[in-house]
């Protein structure tokens, strides 16, 4: 038993070694219903499985144009998606975003979202492109983020 148990664990981790995986950087506009328009930039560690999933980890930094406020956004997602040159996805996520301000208001918060993309790969390169609806505990910062980027894929 504890042999299985030490081969499940070694899997699991070598699995974004073996599996089609890719990193991305991208720049992100973020569009709140309440909080105002924010841009920045962010990063993306995306592996897939069985060719039509995948799991991605975010991370980021957006500014948003009151200049008084800084978000980081963390989150993982799970998608489904076409496995083709040309990719559509589609997923859902969870997240935690750390908020540095001067308005007493804006806290630390907790985020659901879902999001559409696609992507384009070429051998080990491509593009990304994805918009997401945020659901975020503070009401503040619903709203609407689009990312556009490049990745490099092993």
């Amino acid at each position: 038993m504890k042999k299985l148990y030490l081969l499940t664990i070694f899997l699991l981790c070598s699995l974004p070694l073996i599996a089609d995986s890719s990193l991305s950087a991208y720049a992100s506009y973020m569009n709140t219903d309440s909080a105002g328009e924010g841009s920045g930039y962010g990063g993306r560690l995306k592996s897939t499985f069985l060719s039509v999933g995948s799991i991605e980890i975010h991370g980021g930094n957006v500014e948003m144009d009151d200049s008084d406020t800084t978000l980081y956004p963390f989150d993982i997602s799970l998608n489904l998606r076409l496995p083709f040159m040309i990719s559509p996805y589609a997923g859902v996520g969870v997240g935690y975003t750390l908020v540095d301000s001067t308005r007493p208001s804006y806290e630390d918060m907790k985020t659901l979202y879902a999001q559409l993309g696609l992507e384009i790969t070429f051998v080990w390169f491509g593009l990304m492109a994805e918009v997401r609806a945020q659901d975020a505990e503070n009401n503040d910062f619903d709203g609407v983020t689009g990312n556009i980027g490049i990745m490099l894929k092993w």
